[in-house]
């Protein structure tokens, strides 16, 4: 009987601590005190999670894609024995971002064609914002600061890339180079 008792003061205390949390503030005037009239607070919460956006290349930064862009550089014949650069179309980059001082970076490895390879310090890209530069290869990854007095980061900018073919002073055989660069943004 007292086991029975117990189980059943416990489940009412529980009850009332689960719908108290739940009730709010209320107040109750009379007489004279109805000219002032009766105030009761509310307060209200609001949860944002954090999150890292990026995109590098073509699609929407807000929906994940398995899609990877391209950058091909095509030696004209003409340039096959010179030393030229040779420039990329725009690629467009966008990061947004919630939670304050992120880390930029990049990893790759130079291209190759099987037997033969381009360092990748044969590329070289300009950003067309300098609040997102590109990250270096083989660099340490970059800190980008939010806006002053805020966590967010909200920029976008094009990339070209540059691609200094030495076709007189490091010939290369014929072939297809290829690599995969891997963007990352982390929250430091």
């Amino acid at each position: 009987m007292k086991r029975q008792v117990w189980k059943a003061v416990s489940a009412a205390l529980i009850a009332g601590i689960a719908t108290s949390s739940a009730l709010a503030e209320s107040k109750l005037v009379t007489g004279a005190a109805t000219t002032t009239g009766a105030a009761a607070k509310l307060r209200l919460t609001v949860v944002v999670p954090e999150f890292i956006a990026l995109k590098v290349g073509t699609g929407d930064i807000y929906t994940n894609s398995t899609t990877v862009d391209e950058v091909t550089f095509n030696v004209p014949e003409a340039n096959v024995t010179s030393n030229t650069t040779i420039a990329s179309a725009p690629v467009a980059v966008q990061l947004v971002s919630n939670v304050g001082t992120v880390s930029f970076g990049s990893s790759g490895s130079a291209l190759t064609n099987g037997t033969e390879s381009i360092a990748l310090n044969q590329i070289s890209v300009t950003s067309s914002n300098t609040a997102l530069p590109h990250p270096s290869f083989g660099a340490a990854a970059t800190p980008l600061t939010p806006s002053a007095g805020t966590k967010v980061i909200n920029a976008s900018t094009n990339w070209t890339f540059n691609y200094n073919h030495q076709g007189n002073t490091t010939p290369l055989g014929a072939g297809t180079f290829t690599t995969q660069i891997t963007y990352t943004a982390a929250k430091l």
